[in-house]
């Protein structure tokens, strides 16, 4: 089967991404790259341009949807257009994943193609507090849930089968909850799910994340509250 589609969600990116999206193309793992400016506005035109002319093709929400409906732009986007390849690999816009981690988890997609990959971080003290305390409570919550004991359940470092895409589409949620349905939806499948130690970085303390701790925490729960009550 064919390299991965890289998929990156993008909301007021990094400066990084240009040199990232460069770097990716010239790899021979990522296929191609899918870029989604998910209402970004004027003032980030430039960055999308530059990763345009850097090899990325750009998917674009007039307005703000959220990252779990830019994901699925991407997906819907890739599905049709790179249906025989081996799957998906997500990765942040926001500075946190090095391409040296997302070529990696790429291979690690190519050699278990019938497995959700993660790139897991490790939650030691030097990681901000709002994303350690955040991932400790839902890696828990879904122990307890779903019988999965994942290191990293937050990461936005993913390789997704490509035929896992179409169930990924029907997913009612359109922001970060979106990952955390993910990861619940493959569950029930049955299949396998292959993690990958990757890099913590928190570039900026992580100020660059729009990452709400109540607000999207809140929605978060909502996926977890939702799968209980139906048991």
């Amino acid at each position: 089967m064919s390299s991965p589609v890289v998929v990156i969600p993008a909301y007021k990116p990094a400066p990084c991404l240009p040199e990232m999206v460069r770097q990716l193309a010239a790899s021979s793992e990522a296929a191609a790259i899918l870029l989604v400016d998910d209402g970004s506005g004027p003032a980030f035109q430039p960055l999308f341009h530059a990763a345009a002319q850097a090899g990325a093709i750009l998917l674009f929400h007039p307005v703000n949807r959220g990252k779990g409906a830019a994901l699925k732009t991407a997906f819907r986007e890739a599905a049709a257009r790179f249906p025989g390849h081996t799957g998906i690999v997500t990765a942040d816009a926001d500075g946190q994943h090095t391409v040296a981690d997302i070529r990696r988890i790429a291979r690690a997609l190519a050699d278990h193609p019938h497995s959700l990959v993660l790139g897991a971080r490790r939650f030691d003290a030097s990681v901000p507090w709002r994303s350690r305390i955040g991932n400790q409570l839902t890696r828990h919550v879904v122990r307890r849930i779903a019988g999965a004991a994942l290191t990293d359940t937050q990461t936005g470092l993913r390789g997704v089968p490509m035929d896992f895409a179409p169930v990924l589409l029907r997913s009612p949620y359109n922001r970060y909850e979106f990952e955390l349905d993910m990861l619940l939806r493959w569950h029930s499948t049955g299949r396998p799910i292959f993690e990958v130690a990757i890099e913590t970085l928190y570039p900026d303390r992580n100020r660059l994340s729009h990452f709400h701790p109540l607000i999207d925490s809140l929605r978060v729960y909502r996926v977890i509250l939702g799968r209980t009550w139906r048991r």
